[in-house]
């Protein structure tokens, strides 16, 4: 990757920094902003970032994955959480493996090609929810404390489940 790239990329973050308290207040996610801006460096639009670069993207990748999930976990209020646990076990227990089956047969009637076990994991790779893309609700104030926690264990117990889990299911 060419030093001009590696000062757009320092740049652009110093930029988010300084705006991105004003982006809270809108619909217009962090993420967003990033898919936005790699997709006008990649090799599409600009070609600042080539195939070549792909190992350096990709441990770049991992490390923001890893502190996303950090900050994510930072943030549960396990207070709350010990009291109110009944409703992310109900998003986790229920409403994801609904959300799993529901997708599979969505995917069985769009992408009738398809066969039943590709259509499953398809729906299970979509089936959970990020709470970097509900970051809007998880934020909001309109919506209560309750709910905004809930989705974010539910997410965060997810994350970690579907990226780190063991032979028993705990997290490596």
């Amino acid at each position: 990757m060419e030093p001009i790239t590696f000062a757009l990329i320092a740049a652009f973050v110093i930029l988010y920094g300084v705006v991105s308290k004003r982006l809270e207040s809108t619909i217009i996610s962090g993420p967003m902003v990033f898919v936005i801006f790699g997709f006008i460096l990649s090799s599409d639009v600009s070609g600042l970032i080539t195939s070549k670069d792909t190992l350096l993207i990709n441990i770049i990748a991992n490390l923001t994955l890893m502190l996303i999930l950090f900050s994510d976990a930072s943030r549960i209020n396990l207070g709350l959480y010990s009291h109110k646990h009944n409703l992310p076990r109900r998003l986790l227990g229920l409403g994801l493996p609904l959300t799993i089956f529901a997708g599979t047969l969505v995917g069985l009637v769009l992408l009738t090609d398809l066969p039943l076990w590709q259509a499953a994991i398809l729906a299970t790779i979509l089936a959970p929810t990020d709470a970097a893309l509900a970051q809007a609700v998880i934020n909001s104030e309109r919506v209560p404390a309750r709910i905004r926690q809930a989705l974010n264990v539910e997410s965060g117990l997810n994350d970690g489940y579907s990226s780190h889990s063991g032979p028993d299911g705990s997290a490596d």
